[in-house]
């Protein structure tokens, strides 16, 4: 997988985060976030991925399923890499989140 392939997923992964917490806030991101961490395969990666979101409120927007060759064709490294880059695009998602909060409405 190329370079750019992370950083595709990783934008993709941080755009659907920032519309979670818009929509259904911190707590949903970080369920999803536990749910889908321990998985260490390709295949169920992607199906509790999918089954997660597709338990959202606004899931009939979603491109995850344009995304199950990136996330299911991925072996070794390269899997763990592609699930890294989803995580982290989470945390972040969910920092910044926070930093926002704290500079809008004073220290929390």
């Amino acid at each position: 997988m190329q370079q750019a392939s992370y950083v595709e997923v990783y934008k993709w992964a941080y755009a659907l985060a920032s519309k979670i917490l818009e929509s259904e806030g911190d707590k949903r991101l970080r369920d999803l976030y536990y749910a889908i961490r321990g998985e260490e395969t390709p295949g169920r990666f992607y199906n509790s991925l999918a089954k997660e979101l597709g338990d959202l409120r606004f899931a009939d927007g979603l491109e995850v399923y344009g995304k199950r060759d990136l996330l299911t064709h991925t072996q070794g490294d390269s899997f763990h890499l592609v699930k890294a880059a989803i995580l982290l695009a989470f945390i972040n998602a969910v920092g910044e989140n926070q930093t926002k909060g704290a500079g809008e409405g004073g220290a929390q």
